[in-house]
């Protein structure tokens, strides 16, 4: 197959090298300036990428899994198809690319130019990247499917997927399962395009990694119940598909009964489109290799000088050196993981220390139930910061737990059993108190997380902190709209009426915060920020702009007589009286139930904004919380609007 450059396009030309590849599925595909080229026989190109391994036939120009280059090694790509829990790469045939596209951590495969990839796999339902975009949307006639085979591996998810899939197909006779060893299929599509449900399962469970196992039914414009990359929903819409956890069987068949009962698929609808789309233009193979291959900058290169040429990873094994080092890097990897496996099985136990008002409880809460999704089973509560829970509290607060009004899904673990872990027991346990003798504990300034450090904390830990970040919100959407569930309604006239009053309204009821109080204190003036009658005045211009329904503020503060006095507006107003500070929950319940939001520089109305359900809420935040030594870089999220 060969490709004739137009001059002066600037066309970049990429030669594609598979493992699989031949001469019967040879094509060109062109995205932006760049040409993909899978050909064996090219030899005119300006880069080579190689997914997963050289073919090891000869063929065209790769002969005896060797490729001569034709152009600078400076311009080489390698994109890794499996995870390490399968497939490690050694670093001899590693170390021959520039770039490295890969999910594996650059702890497992080391190199100067470890970039992580979104997935960067190709999918497997049966139709090239062309067709993707061309694709209608398929008529859903059938309920609920799964792709799962027989494989039952430990050193990978395989065994754990088996035994959930297992379980719900006993209690689920509607879905139907297809898959090698249970129920043979041609192509992907049967199982995706009729369906409006799909359950996937990866093999692997881990941050970056994710397949074709969700990108395929969400091409399908499938709803998929999905167990695999904790942080997927931070890079698709969180609503575009409902995590389930792999082990808790009982857990996941609950969450897909009620989302089918629910009708979930046609609600969630635009969502999926949505990541379909960004599957298609942002996360596809070809358009995260376009994005290396356009940030390229030779005078930096690792590799330098022209030519060159890339082995197969079986061509290296010839070299006893190479395959004994390979083998011993595989197997050394697997038992590990076996190994840490069953101790966190065994006596994993993560803490997180619940405090302050109810917006930072909420905070602490998705941070939590986040880690769950790393660490099942591990994850506990501790309230021993509370005087009603016995924390030896040292300073005077008027704070109060108010999580227990919730429908929370984590257990509590009891302060005295924090204080034996962190000081040790015995009668050296106070001195130890005193001396700030610590161990197990962790603040989270000294954790930095990332996606990584999640699974790659100790087995025992005690965490402090506010972890004020809406990606940990995010990740757990759905988890924290079920656990955030009040157990019962306040049944008092005045909060029935007001809920009443808000449904009346519609689409038009504005939640406002107006943050005092503490915020007057001259101890915290220089921490919090204290929105001025500005900001509320172009927060309402903006939502004017935004919002095409009659507006109505539905006003909060805890100095209810001061908003009365000074709280200028043209709109109708509400001032919410029925609650007070004393009684936050049900404010929150309150604030939940309108449709946009102006919040002040507070976590409380950040979550009041953030439970919110209407999926054309506008939320509006003060862009003075940015510059405040209290804001934490990634704490409101991209779609809210500054003013």
């Amino acid at each position: 197959m060969e490709y004739i450059r137009q001059d002066g396009s600037g066309e970049i030309l990429v030669k594609v090298i598979t493992r699989a590849m031949d001469k019967a599925n040879d094509y060109i595909f062109k995205l932006g300036r760049c040409v993909f080229i899978s050909s064996c026989s090219c030899r005119d190109y300006d880069w080579v990428v190689v997914y997963d391994d050289l073919p090891p036939r000869t063929d065209g120009s790769v002969v005896n899994e060797r490729e001569e280059l034709a152009c600078p090694q400076s311009h080489t790509v390698l994109v890794t198809q499996e995870p390490p829990c399968i497939k490690l790469y050694p670093g001899s045939y590693v170390r021959q690319f520039e770039y490295v596209l890969t999910t594996h951590s650059p702890e497992v495969m080391p190199h100067p130019r470890h970039l992580y990839g979104e997935g960067s796999l190709h999918w497997q339902a049966g139709y090239s990247l062309e067709e993707a975009f061309s694709m209608p949307d398929y008529p859903k006639t059938r309920g609920i499917s799964v792709v799962c085979s027989a494989k039952q591996m430990r050193y990978t998810d395989h065994h754990s997927r088996f035994q959930l899939v297992s379980y719900l197909a006993e209690n689920l006779p509607e879905m139907d399962w297809y898959g090698r060893g249970v129920r043979e299929i041609k192509s992907k599509t049967e199982a995706l395009s009729a369906y409006k449900y799909h359950v996937a399962v990866e093999n692997c469970i881990a941050p970056y990694h994710w397949t074709d196992k969700i990108s395929d039914p969400l091409l399908a414009h499938c709803l998929t119940f999905y167990a695999g990359d904790p942080r997927l929903g931070e890079i698709l819409p969180p609503q575009s598909f409902i995590p389930i956890p792999l082990h808790n069987p009982e857990e996941a068949l609950r969450i897909i009964r009620e989302a089918v009962a629910g009708n979930e698929y046609e609600k969630r609808l635009p969502y999926i489109k949505e990541a379909r789309r960004l599957m298609m233009e942002r996360y596809n193979f070809y358009r995260q290799v376009e994005r290396v291959i356009l940030n390229h900058d030779d005078t930096a290169a690792v590799h330098r000088g022209p030519g060159g040429e890339l082995l197969g990873r079986h061509r290296l094994r010839r070299n006893p050196l190479h395959l004994v080092g390979e083998i011993g890097k595989s197997w050394g990897y697997r038992l590990r993981t076996l190994v840490r496996g069953e101790r966190q099985r065994r006596s994993g136990e993560k803490i997180v220390k619940i405090s302050d008002g109810l917006g930072n409880q909420m905070f602490q809460y998705a941070f939590a139930r986040q880690l769950e999704k790393h660490c099942p089973g591990q994850v506990k509560l501790d309230t021993g910061w509370f005087p009603e829970f016995g924390g030896k509290l040292r300073h005077a607060s008027t704070r109060a737990y108010a999580l227990g009004a919730y429908s929370l899904s984590l257990p509590q673990v009891a302060p005295a059993h924090t204080d034996r872990l962190v000081y040790g027991a015995g009668p050296l346990q106070g001195l130890r108190r005193r001396l700030h003798l610590k161990r197990h504990f962790f603040k989270e300034r000294e954790l930095f997380l990332t996606d990584q450090s999640f699974t790659s904390l100790p087995q025992v830990c005690v965490l402090r902190g506010f972890f004020q970040k809406a990606a940990h919100a995010d990740a757990v959407r759905e988890d924290l709209l079920r656990d955030f569930a009040l157990k019962e309604e306040p049944a008092d006239d005045g909060n029935r009426d007001m809920l009443e009053r808000i449904a009346a309204v519609g689409e038009g009821a504005v939640m406002v915060h107006v943050r005092r109080g503490d915020y007057l204190d001259e101890r915290n003036r220089g921490s919090f920020v204290l929105c001025p009658p500005e900001y509320y005045a172009a927060a309402e211009a903006c939502l004017r702009g935004r919002v095409s329904a009659p507006l109505h503020l539905f006003i909060f503060s805890d100095d209810p007589d001061w908003v009365e006095a000074h709280y200028a507006t043209e709109l109708p107003r509400t001032i919410v009286r029925v609650n007070g500070p004393e009684n936050p929950v049900a404010d929150m319940n309150l604030m939940r139930r309108c449709s946009h939001a102006i919040i002040a520089a507070s976590t409380f109305s950040w979550w009041g904004a953030w439970l919110m359900e209407n999926p054309r809420r506008v939320v509006v935040a003060p862009r003075a919380w940015q510059e405040s030594p209290a804001f934490t870089p990634g704490l409101l999220p991209q779609d809210w609007v500054l003013a």
